[in-house]
């Protein structure tokens, strides 16, 4: 928003060239009518303006200077700006017949009324047309006022939890000169919540289908939450590890402390045939015949399957994992499923997987794919 001299003094040359004393441009040609109807602008601030009707540059005045801009009978879209083109004033003006309608550009700067009625002090940032950038903090229940240059105003509200300043709301407003703008600060839904990681993993949070987001691991992290008490369910590399309720206030925000134990799990293929494994619903890769893996998920109970390539269940077990214990399972023989018709027609699409070399045994991450 702020001036640029160059356009400053290209304004004031051309007012000053084409028009005698106070008046600009006189509108475009071929506006004419027969009596004097039209729309009479004034300009009392100490700035040259663009003068714009119905979208359409009609003419620019200096400060201090008048002029009469033809306009046909009807409602009209009234837009002065400054030479960087910047709004200061947008007005709809109806034009009688015979008539001329008058606007005043009025000196001086707006004011903006802000007011905290929430129960959360917040900080409200303000930016007007000329680019001068307001911050001041605004207690609970309190009231704030400030003087802008009138045109376009940015306004901003934010809150410290933890040390850490979070973005709130914004809106855009235009504030006419001389005008008064009260606006009401929005509630706090949202505060910030810290997330003590003590996995080896990352994790991801949620409440609900809403994705709080991520905290590496082993590291202290920030997420929003809904202001409340909320079911979060900590999730690792797709898989749910528990769920676990969470008190966020508006004022003073939420804390958690999260530790998500692994579990081991020996996995065999056993049969001839190369076969996709998949944990909960998340494939963790194709695993040849006779191969063997050491997979780390996390503890609880664990649906474990392999399916052919088509995504056809050819075994599948619900495993309770123990940080203490290993689980085991394994891929068998397609006999063990003759008496399944799914089982058995999954087993007959076998050849739809990639056959793959037997391997050496080796531990594998849960968070690790070949595919």
């Amino acid at each position: 928003m702020p001036r640029s001299p160059a356009a400053l003094a290209a304004v004031s040359l051309l007012a000053t060239v084409a028009l005698p004393g106070s008046v600009a441009l006189a509108g475009k040609k071929g506006h004419k009518s027969a009596r004097s109807t039209g729309i009479a602008v004034q300009n009392l601030r100490a700035e040259s303006v663009q003068v714009y009707i119905d979208g359409e540059l009609a003419g620019m005045l200096p400060s201090g200077g008048r002029a009469a801009f033809p306009a046909r009978e009807g409602a009209h879209a009234l837009r002065l700006k400054d030479a960087d083109g910047d709004v200061i004033l947008s007005r709809r003006v109806m034009v009688e017949d015979g008539e001329r309608s008058r606007v005043r550009l009025q000196a001086g700067d707006a004011t903006l009324q802000l007011v905290n009625d929430t129960d959360v002090p917040q900080v409200v940032v303000v930016t007007d047309r000329s680019g001068a950038l307001q911050r001041q903090s605004l207690a609970a229940g309190a009231a704030l006022e400030l003087s802008v240059t009138p045109g376009e105003v940015e306004l901003k509200t934010q809150r410290v939890w933890f040390g850490v300043r979070i973005g709130l709301s914004e809106q855009d407003l235009r504030l006419e000169p001389g005008a008064v703008e009260t606006v009401a600060l929005p509630e706090v839904e949202r505060a910030l919540v810290q997330v003590d990681n003590r996995s080896e993993e990352p994790i991801v949070l949620y409440a609900g289908e809403d994705r709080l987001g991520s905290v590496q691991a082993e590291t202290v992290g920030y997420v929003m939450a809904p202001v409340g008490m909320n079911e979060v369910v900590v999730t690792m590399d797709g898989m749910e590890a528990y769920e676990r309720r969470v008190s966020v206030d508006a004022e003073l925000g939420g804390r958690v402390a999260v530790e998500v134990r692994l579990g081991t799990v020996l996995v065999a293929n056993q049969s001839p045939v190369a076969a996709r494994l998949t944990v909960d619903g998340r494939p963790l890769g194709w695993m040849g015949p006779g191969e063997q893996r050491a997979v780390e998920v996390p503890v609880g109970m664990r649906t474990l399957a392999f399916s052919n390539g088509r995504g056809e269940v050819m075994d599948e077990e619900e495993l309770r994992v123990s940080p203490r214990e290993e689980a085991r399972f394994s891929l068998r023989f397609r006999s063990r499923h003759l008496n399944d018709d799914a089982r058995a027609a999954a087993w007959d699409h076998h050849d739809d997987s990639p056959r793959a070399a037997p391997r050496q045994p080796r531990k594998r991450r849960h968070h690790e794919r070949d595919d």
